[in-house]
């Protein structure tokens, strides 16, 4: 008499398959996930590369520009620079100023001030509450529209011209207003 056991039965054969096949799966799925992961790792040190390359490429492009057209400076006469210059004064003097909120202050003289005036100087004296501001004017119906709009502005009060004089070589008219002070915070 013969007798065959058999311990591994047909259903368990089809799982140990099946796990083959999983396994197999599973490593190619963690070797594509990988290669994936490299691509990914290399891409971004190549666009990192790429953006600075851009940034300076881009900071190069207006200087090469100004190189080609020559510099706009090159057709202003005499005068127009002068008042560039003493803008570009003006402006610094505002950056070096921090305890107040210029963005406020300046956004409201900006809408009430006419074309025809050119500010010089924007003086505050907080201790004192005092306001000194200079500037020209191409008219003196000019400087009385600054000083009837003045008042809008929340954080100045009781402005008045203190001097002007005229210059008949350029047909301008410089001008000196005081007045005090109020602080206000401006939101942004």
């Amino acid at each position: 008499m013969h007798i065959d056991i058999n311990l591994v039965s047909y259903r368990y054969k089809q799982v140990r398959k099946v796990r083959k096949i999983l396994y197999v799966c599973l490593f190619a799925l963690s070797a594509w996930l990988l290669l994936n992961f490299y691509g990914y790792v290399t891409t971004k040190g190549e666009l990192e590369h790429c953006k600075q390359r851009l940034e300076r490429l881009s900071l190069q492009a207006p200087a090469a520009k100004l190189k080609l057209e020559g510099s706009p400076l090159d057709s202003l006469d005499h005068a127009e620079i002068k008042k560039i210059e003493r803008r570009v004064a003006f402006l610094n003097q505002i950056i070096y100023q921090d305890a107040f909120s210029w963005a406020g202050i300046f956004n409201e003289l900006e809408e009430i001030t006419p074309e025809e005036i050119c500010l010089s100087t924007f003086e505050a004296d907080f201790k004192e509450r005092r306001l000194h501001i200079t500037g020209e004017a191409k008219s003196g119906s000019n400087i009385t529209e600054l000083l009837k709009k003045l008042p809008k502005v929340k954080s100045v009060q009781n402005c008045f011209l203190v001097s002007q004089k005229t210059e008949e070589k350029n047909n301008q008219i410089w001008f000196e207003i005081k007045g005090e002070l109020r602080h206000i915070t401006y939101e942004l």
